[in-house]
């Protein structure tokens, strides 16, 4: 017999394999307005076991805009686009007795409809397909649901529905809010990752992705599906945002969401729920901020995991697997644990375990913890000082000089990425070295650490700062600064100047929740925004939380804050200074700010260190 093993990745003995194939057909479902969503059912076979097979079985379910099949037009051989994606590997549950049922979204795919991205229409259709999927035969009442960034909202969307038969979820790689948390980090447009889409042209983003494919039909008559159909876009449109001439949090697409529809305003049902969740995310995703927030304000109401990995937007790619010597974790078998305790009921202890898993780069890597943000976190505060340095004591009133350079692009890797570009499918391929975009940047920088520290929690710098323009955009990074003066991307975070104002971080939802942990919110409604608030050599305070984080700084090296005045093309260049969004435009205003230290000017990174 299979020594029983059930801890973080590793698992064996607690169920077994007991089929070696699979049957698949595939079907339209009919939704409540008479659009078809294309469904491929993947169903256990060539039973393995010794007793009678069992009739029907619990059910993985994934709800995709990215074509659940595709077919060769020339061959008609059909290839099924999530079985083996990295970090998915659907196709391995079939083998353990469990049915996996892939979706094509309304409007994408060979499903029917208008696609509404991240709209209530979706959310509503997540819901039907989980009742429809009770409903069958081979269906035991117990339905989980997987998947990583548009794959995790639509659980967050079904899940919020409150179908019975959803038992667990396990969304990877989500934001909070679908505005600073996901287009406008700190009220910028995050250029790069939506260049050539556009905001109000979410939909056709997708279709570009599969622009190339034909999506396979739903057997046995239908006909293949082109990804590219003018006249369906056009009714997509109708139904997107406009932030484009909107930039603000409040405003609502024709359909009436707005950014808080996103997740957080789905929240609040979730909690009612009592639906599983496990909560993946990772440490230089452009989204490791909501992935956190989401866990820590549902981990009182649901059941709730928390992982974090040392990677980027797909969880098991970068620097730190690549050049640091991280082991891929095996993500698989810790599904079918999660999965295997909530939706067969078998006692595998993963549900008294510690419940926060996270990885600290450059220390003894996977650790368990009992919450997030840890409770045994220490703030220790390091002042921008004299002399560009960072130190314990705050320094005499005094302020330091930076011209803006638009150009400053902190992008990296051979193939010049970042944890915004990874959003879209290509991650740095390489070391995050900072070392030559700090020599544009104002950098300040600690003496060399006397023991290791480390950083684990959300960092936090208060900036005091003015300028020859009366608006700004401004960018800070934490750097890890080794012996030989090479300087490494720890985490960053950026804010427009126009919202430096602070409101209470419940305002991100319409429910009735508390929003968990307790970070800097600065509204972006649009009675929030400041116009001109620095004009006049106003000084004010810009409060950015950088993405969570969870690093070890070595004894010897130094702790560096660079900030900038741009960050180009992630995101894009302020409006009113830069109009053409070109870093070479002759009609650009090109100001000298001022970053104010010490005395009534208190400039100060916050690090949240965790006690040797």
């Amino acid at each position: 017999m299979t020594n029983k093993v059930s801890q973080p990745f590793k698992y064996q003995g607690y169920s077994e394999k007991t089929y070696s194939g699979w049957a698949r057909y595939s079907e339209y479902v009919e939704m409540s307005d008479g659009a078809r969503i294309a469904a491929d059912i993947y169903l256990p076979q060539d039973y393995l076991g010794s007793q009678l097979p069992p009739s029907n079985f619990p059910v993985i379910f994934n709800f995709t805009p990215y074509m659940r099949a595709t077919i060769d037009p020339d061959t008609g051989e059909i290839t099924p686009n999530i079985l083996n994606r990295p970090g998915e590997h659907l196709a391995d549950y079939h083998e353990y007795g469990y049915v996996l049922v892939v979706a094509d979204t309304r409007g994408n795919g060979a499903s029917t409809g208008a696609a509404m991205t991240f709209g209530w229409r979706y959310q509503q259709d997540a819901g039907e397909m989980i009742d429809w999927i009770a409903g069958q035969d081979w269906c035991d009442g117990n339905v989980g649901m997987v998947g990583g960034s548009h794959h995790g909202w639509t659980q967050f969307a079904a899940a919020s529905c409150k179908p019975a038969a959803l038992k667990a979820i396990m969304p990877a790689v989500v934001p909070l809010e679908g505005f600073t948390g996901q287009f406008f980090p700190g009220g910028i447009f995050m250029h790069s990752f939506l260049t050539g889409s556009g905001l109000s042209n979410q939909v056709i983003a997708v279709r570009e992705a599969t622009a190339r494919l034909v999506a396979a039909p739903v057997d046995p008559a239908a006909p293949p599906v082109s990804a590219a159909n003018s006249e369906d876009t056009q009714a997509d449109m109708e139904l997107t945002y406009d932030w484009e001439n909107e930039p603000f949090i409040d405003t609502r697409a024709q359909s009436g969401e707005n950014g808080r529809d996103f997740c957080a305003n789905l929240v609040g049902p979730i909690a009612e729920t009592g639906v599983a969740i496990y909560h993946l995310g990772a440490w230089f995703d452009g989204f490791a901020r909501g992935t956190t927030e989401l866990y820590a304000s549902l981990a009182a109401s649901n059941p709730s995991r928390l992982a974090m990995f040392p990677g980027f937007h797909d969880l098991v790619s970068g620097f730190v697997y690549d050049e640091f010597g991280a082991e891929l974790p095996d993500l698989v078998a810790e599904r079918r644990r999660f999965f295997d305790h909530y939706l067969k009921g078998i006692d595998n202890g993963i549900d008294s375990e510690p419940p926060v898993l996270i990885y600290t780069i450059n220390g003894d890597g996977w650790r368990q913890e009992q919450e997030w943000p840890l409770s045994r976190q220490q703030v220790s505060k390091m002042h921008l000082a004299e002399n560009l340095g960072l130190t314990e004591s705050p320094s005499a009133n005094n302020s330091d000089p930076y011209r803006v350079d638009l150009s400053h692009d902190r992008r990296y890797g051979s193939n010049l990425s970042s944890r915004w570009t990874a959003l879209g499918g290509t991650p740095p391929e390489g070391m995050p070295d900072m070392t030559e975009q700090d020599r544009s940047s104002l950098c300040y920088s600690s003496a060399p650490l006397e023991s290791d520290m480390e950083v684990t929690g959300h960092p936090i710098v208060r900036l005091w700062v003015s300028s020859e323009a009366d608006c700004g955009d401004f960018y800070v990074f934490l750097e890890d600064v080794d012996k030989d003066g090479r300087s490494l991307l720890v985490t960053e975070g950026q804010l427009r100047a126009g919202w430096h104002n602070l409101h209470d971080n419940n305002l991100m939802t319409d429910c009735d929740i508390d929003i968990k942990p307790e970070l800097p919110w600065h509204g972006y409604e649009k009675a929030h925004w400041d116009e001109g608030v620095l004009a006049n050599g106003r000084v004010i305070e810009l409060v950015i939380d950088l993405q969570p984080v969870s690093w070890l700084f070595r004894k010897g090296h130094r702790i560096r804050l660079a900030v900038t005045g741009a960050n180009w093309p992630d995101f894009s260049l302020n409006p009113t200074l830069n109009p053409a969004n070109d870093p070479d435009a002759a009609d650009n205003l090109v100001p000298t700010i001022r970053v104010h230290r010490g005395g009534q000017y208190p400039s100060v990174l916050e690090l949240p260190v965790i006690p040797g």
